[in-house]
């Protein structure tokens, strides 16, 4: 069994769910001058967001309270919908998807696939979601495949249903689905 540490997997889902927002503050820059470094919509104050929602003091107290909490990790861990096979190219606008992610599982197919684009996903701080593993010992030859990048054991139901697809290894990007 493997133990996750979450304080990770969980920054990773708080940036990506409030990079967006955040990007409608503009950034003061040394010299004082106030530059926009990107819009999703009507600009409004932060403070009225950040009231709305999750507070980042909040939100990094939660992070450093879940930091040394581990998961479990039963194997085999499978995700029915999804097999390794050939991804068809969508184009799709996830403006709101700051670090692009990618689906593995732990066959051969999959560490192939990452050893060929090891660097553009190192390059581009890509997060891996190992969706299929037969076990421990397979997840870790996954990892010391894909040294230096994140890679975390987790359901791909959901992710294959919202984004249509059957198949991996993938990568999703702000631009759309590819392999």
């Amino acid at each position: 069994m493997e133990k996750i540490v979450l304080t990770s997997l969980f920054t990773c889902i708080l940036s990506t769910s409030l990079s967006a927002e955040l990007l409608q503050k503009p950034t003061e820059t040394p010299n004082n001058r106030m530059v926009v470094i990107g819009k999703v919509g009507p600009t409004q104050p932060i403070e009225g967001i950040m009231s709305r929602h999750l507070s980042i003091g909040r939100a990094m107290a939660i992070a450093k309270s879940n930091a040394d909490k581990t998961i479990t990790i039963n194997y085999p861990f499978i995700t029915a919908s999804l097999t390794p096979g050939r991804v068809t190219p969508k184009k799709a606008n996830f403006f709101w998807l700051q670090t692009p992610f990618f689906i593995v599982g732990t066959d051969n197919v999959s560490a192939q696939w990452m050893q060929a684009n090891y660097d553009v996903l190192k390059k581009n701080h890509a997060v891996g979601l190992i969706v299929n593993a037969n076990s421990e010992a397979s997840v870790q030859r996954l990892k010391a495949v894909g040294q230096g990048l994140n890679l975390f054991v987790a359901s791909g139901d959901s992710l294959a249903r919202e984004l249509g697809i059957r198949h991996y290894p993938a990568v999703v990007s702000k631009y759309g689905v590819e392999q």
